[in-house]
Parts: structure tokens; sequence; C-alpha cells
């Protein structure tokens, strides 16, 4: 299984929505950027959010990996980019070289990993892998899609509806 190379916001939003411990159920290693992981957890702490200590104790038993990106000419690319932060390059950056997926939702980020050929996938994605591990069933699935955008994360209508099809097991999708 590819390695999948977490992005903040998708991070915080899966942990706001009490799903960080379902990530265990997946078949794949899961990777945060060093640089992602100050952001979510560092940060995250400072500012009191339980989904940064939970993501902290799932990197100490060893269900995430924390991964110090070793910077080379994407990045170096990349950085000129002032629409990407440091974080957005390095889940790309991981992502290509361990020839994973980036796990991220902004649209921006998507089209530059069309660009430099790195995979990537939604959070929508993540909650139909959970579903395939038996991790959730399709009704959770269908609840955490709800309750993801009560914690601020935005969908669009039309990925919403593709969505819902998505746990009615009527199509597949790379979201």
């Amino acid at each position: 299984m590819p390695d999948l190379v977490f992005d903040a916001t998708t991070l915080i939003h899966i942990g706001r929505a009490g799903l960080l411990d379902n990530l265990k159920d997946l078949d794949d290693d899961l990777l945060i950027p060093y640089s992602i992981y100050e952001e979510v957890v560092l940060l995250g702490k400072q500012k009191g959010r339980l989904d940064a200590l939970r993501t902290q104790e799932l990197v100490r038993i060893g269900i995430m990996k924390v991964v110090e990106v070793e910077r080379g000419e994407m990045h170096s690319i990349l950085s000129e980019n002032r629409s990407l932060s440091n974080g957005d390059i390095d889940v790309i950056e991981l992502a290509h070289l361990r020839k994973g997926i980036a796990i991220m939702d902004e649209s921006y980020g998507q089209a530059v990993c069309d660009i430099e050929k790195v995979q990537h996938r939604g959070t929508i994605w993540i909650l139909r892998q959970m579903v395939m591990s038996g991790s959730i069933s399709r009704q959770e699935a269908k609840e955490y899609l709800d309750r993801l955008i009560e914690e601020g994360w935005y969908c669009s209508t039309t990925l919403y509806s593709k969505a819902l099809r998505i746990f009615q097991g009527h199509t597949r999708s790379r979201s």
C-alpha cells in the first residue's frame, strides 16, 4: 500500500470530527511532514486543541510517523509559488519522494500535485477507505461527513452530493 502523506487542514478536520483513531485501521503508512506536525500538534496544543493531543498520541504510539522532508529540487521550484505554504510543499515533495499519496483538500494544492504528477486524494477518500476497511459503516460515513462540515470543513454541494453517492456504494471517487 502507498504511503499517505497528510496535509494540516485534512488532518485537523479529521481530528475535529473525531476520526483520528480510525486511521489506524487503514493498511497504509501514515506520514506527517515535520512542518505539518509543528502546525497541527505544536501550535494546536498552544491553542488548546484536543485533536492536537490525539494526533501527538498517534505519533507517540507509532500509528503516524513524523518525517523530516529532505528539501530537494521540487522544493526549490515550488517555494517560488507564494500560494503554497512550506507545509504544502513538504506534503507534495514527500508524497513524490515516497511515491505516495498527498492527502489534501485544497484545490490549488491538488492542481500542483497534478502538474507534478503526484497522486492526491482528499478527506472524502479517507472516509471511503475507512468504510472499506470496516472501521466505520456507510451510515457513519454520512454522519461524519456532516460533522466535518459542522466543524468548519468546506465542501461544495456538488462534492457533498457525490460523497453521499459514494457512501451509498453507487460510484467511485478520487476525492
